[in-house]
């Protein structure tokens, strides 16, 4: 069961022209989702922009079955710090809804500020109090207008949700070494101190107070 928030499920949403990254798009916008009713959602993820395997599946953070992908570092952490239970009632979405087309720095400020409408709106479909994650430094600002490390380490709060800030989990996939099992599962080795990955993990020690972890 894959649940798209109703905000996202019209017209306007799939036929979006009103930034830059619609130019030539030959997908609709990536949609949140969850993989479970809305009022069952204990987490929010918000990352910065769709990439290739999100595309192919038409959902935000998906994770890859083959390859280390940002959706497949979420759910290897959360399952492994957390509960299998607790990614599967993981709200998963993204700054942006189109990919970067190439674009970095200072020319994604318009389509991060012209999404940050239909973000919004998916948040007010969010219960209440669930925690959100905020990683890599597009959801920050979208969410919190706050730059990204000068943010860690403490609980923020958008109206009811409290909000913690981390890094975008691909910087967590370039910085750590995996190792994989026969079995295909993946497990992250030690992380050396400072590096994203181990600030990752920090992080999501925080996110554990706020709804349990280990």
């Amino acid at each position: 069961m894959i649940t798209i928030p109703k905000t996202l499920q019209g017209a306007a949403f799939h036929n979006c022209q009103r930034c830059t990254l619609s130019s030539g798009r030959k997908h609709p916008p990536i949609p949140g989702c969850a993989p479970c009713p809305m009022p069952d959602v204990r987490l929010v993820v918000v990352s910065a922009y769709p990439g290739a395997e999100e595309v192919r599946a038409m959902q935000s953070l998906s994770p890859s079955p083959k390859t280390m992908n940002a959706g497949r570092i979420l759910q290897t952490y959360l399952q492994k710090l957390f509960t299998e239970d607790l990614y599967h009632r993981t709200y998963r979405t993204n700054a942006m809804k189109c990919p970067p087309k190439g674009l970095k720095g200072d020319k994604l400020t318009q389509p991060r500020n012209v999404c940050r409408s239909w973000l919004l709106a998916e948040l007010e479909e969010i219960p209440s109090r669930v925690p959100i994650l905020l990683a890599g430094s597009d959801a920050v600002t979208s969410v919190l207008g706050l730059p990204l490390y000068e943010s860690r380490g403490r609980v923020h709060y958008y109206g009811t949700h409290p909000a913690v800030v981390t890094v975008n989990p691909i910087q967590v996939e370039r910085s750590t070494r995996f190792t994989y099992s026969s079995t295909g599962d993946i497990r992250p080795q030690a992380h050396i101190k400072g590096s994203e990955g181990a600030i990752w993990v920090d992080d999501l020690r925080l996110l554990a107070t706020l709804i349990g972890g280990t």
